[in-house]
C-alpha cells in the first residue's frame, strides 16, 4: 500500500520529505515529491501492477499541467483506459495512476463517476 501526503496553500520542501519518511513502510520502493509555489505532494511507492521506475510518483500528464499521487486499485481503468486511447491519449505506463491522470484530464472531476474500485489521490491542476 502506497502512502501519499500534501500541502496546500503554502510550499514546505523540508515537511513534505518529513511526511513521506514518515510513511515509508507503506511504499519503500520509492520516494518521490512535487513542489509547486502553493502545493507539495509527496509519495511512496510499494510496487504492484506496474513494477517500471517510470510509474514512479508524483506522476505529470505530457505539458505538465496536471500532477498527481495515487493509492489504491482501479479495477476497471483497462476500459477506462480504452476509452482514453479512442479519444487519443497514449499510455507510457501500465499503472491505474497514469488512467486516472488522464480521465481527469477529459473528464474532470466527472471522472470520479467512472471509477469502480478502491482509492484515495490527490491532483494539483495547474
Amino acid at each position: 500500500m502506497c502512502g501519499i501526503v500534501g500541502i496546500s496553500g503554502f510550499r514546505d520542501d523540508t515537511l513534505v520529505e518529513k511526511m513521506c519518511q514518515s510513511l515509508v513502510h507503506r511504499g519503500p520502493d520509492a520516494i518521490g515529491t512535487y513542489f509547486s509555489n502553493k502545493v507539495s505532494l509527496g509519495h511512496t511507492r510499494l510496487s504492484i501492477i506496474d513494477l517500471n521506475d517510470i510509474s514512479n510518483q508524483p506522476m505529470s500528464n505530457y505539458d505538465n499541467s496536471l500532477h498527481i499521487v495515487y493509492n489504491g486499485e482501479l479495477y476497471n481503468f483497462i476500459n477506462i483506459k480504452n476509452k482514453l486511447i479512442k479519444k487519443g491519449y497514449s499510455f507510457k505506463t501500465l499503472s491505474d495512476t497514469e488512467v486516472v491522470l488522464y480521465a481527469y484530464e477529459e473528464w474532470g472531476s466527472d471522472c470520479l463517476n467512472m471509477f469502480n474500485g478502491m482509492f484515495s489521490f490527490a491532483i494539483n491542476d495547474e
